[in-house]
């Protein structure tokens, strides 16, 4: 069994104004390095083999400051990138729902039916994630690793080590910052 001590990147400014990420890379705010080294510093026994993180920004800061407490080198993987939400991404989510009324609606209520305008389905980003998750499971038997996504990819991360549906993925999207400790099957 692998323990995966799962992380949300940290607070960025985007978060703040509501503005959609999506894969597209922003650094943690001040309040965001605060976040993740209190974090760190809550969970300062945790040790682990390895870090895994996307490449975007906040992520990789999340990851390297809970690398300085935790141990465990930082490795990362495009595997672990942020779902692409297309043309939504830099834009607020009230200008998403205005400029894209129907389609953004849809997406709320059956994120599986959609594909953000030039972005990933939410099927294509699960089967990246779950192959990573997969590999790193099997790789970390009998150990523990840190990860650390943005929230959907980090939804979609907990939707395979939980065996849960993914059309809830949206649902399970929690907030910058968050730790959930979950064993993997």
């Amino acid at each position: 069994m692998t323990r995966v001590y799962l992380v949300t990147a940290g607070q960025t400014n985007w978060d703040t104004e509501e503005r959609i990420q999506g894969n597209l890379s922003v650094p943690l705010n001040a309040h965001g390095v605060v976040q993740m080294a209190r974090l760190a510093a809550e969970k300062s026994d945790v040790a682990v083999q390895a870090i895994f993180s996307g490449q975007s920004q906040d992520t990789v800061q999340t990851a390297d400051i809970l690398a300085k407490a935790w141990g465990g080198k930082v490795r990362r993987t495009e595997a672990l990138n942020e779902v692409d939400l297309g043309f939504w991404q830099g834009l607020p989510q009230a200008d998403v729902a205005k400029r894209f009324g129907a389609v953004y609606k849809r997406w709320l209520r059956a994120p599986l039916s959609v594909e953000p305008p030039d972005g990933e389905t939410l099927d294509a980003a699960y089967r990246r994630v779950a192959t990573e998750m997969r590999r790193i499971c099997q790789r970390h038997r009998d150990g523990s690793v840190g990860v650390v996504c943005g929230p959907l990819a980090a939804a979609l991360v907990k939707c395979y080590l939980k065996d849960l549906d993914i059309a809830e993925s949206l649902s399970l999207c929690g907030a910058p910052g968050r730790c959930e400790i979950i064993d993997c099957r």
